[in-house]
């Protein structure tokens, strides 16, 4: 499945998708609420069209460095994962890569689908120690976890995204990143490094397979 929180440049965006579309995948369109009511209207109708093609019920004012694009996120992801069990079984997708409505993947998805068989249910990231601490304002993060940054833009797998959307402890982490800074580059690489989290970080996969997948898509 492929996520996109999206703004503007309707042509780029279905330039995008002509390059993406295979019936078995599953796209999710979040349109800030900002947009133009013309550009809502033509993933509303996209969307009453297709399938395969959902906008999410919750829209949000998204605003970038705040919490608004992660939220904008999660919810496209909580809405696939509710597609998902209407699909059937052959259709239902293992992964979700969030993308920017203005790239344009490197390789075929056939290739996309082939290096993220590689990862075994693992999600693809290759976050590396946040640096940049002022983003945390000062708060302490929940349970002493060590905070990363990755960039917002991730191919994360349905164990991943269960654990995001279902633990507990991951709302609690959640919550607390919906008051940092640019939190969409610190929480999903956060939680990707806990030992515990299905579909974290997985030592015995070679680093080359997760920057292939990062080379295909991004």
């Amino acid at each position: 499945a492929y996520s996109f929180v999206i703004h503007n440049s309707p042509q780029q965006i279905f330039r995008l998708l002509k390059v993406l579309y295979q019936p078995q995948n599953t796209f999710c369109f979040h349109y800030d609420n900002k947009s133009s009511p013309l550009f809502k209207s033509l993933f509303n109708t996209m969307a009453s069209c297709f399938d395969n093609i959902i906008v999410p019920s919750k829209i949000e004012d998204v605003r970038w460095g705040q919490h608004t694009f992660l939220d904008a996120q999660v919810n496209c992801l909580s809405d696939l994962a509710k597609h998902r069990e209407t699909r059937p079984k052959t259709l239902q997708w293992k992964y979700v890569i969030n993308l920017c409505g203005k790239e344009i993947p490197l390789t075929t998805g056939k290739e996309i689908v082939s290096r993220l068989m590689r990862l075994n249910g693992t999600s693809a990231m290759s976050p590396g120690p946040n640096t940049n601490k002022q983003r945390l304002r000062g708060k302490k993060v929940p349970f002493n976890l060590p905070t990363y940054k990755n960039s917002a833009y991730n191919a994360l797998s349905f164990p991943f995204i269960d654990y995001i959307l279902n633990n507990e402890t991951a709302q609690i982490v959640l919550g607390f990143f919906r008051n940092v800074s640019v939190p969409e580059e610190h929480f999903y690489s956060t939680l990707y490094k806990q030992p515990e989290v299905p579909g974290g970080f997985n030592p015995n996969i070679p680093a080359e397979d997760y920057f292939r997948v990062a080379r295909a898509v991004w």
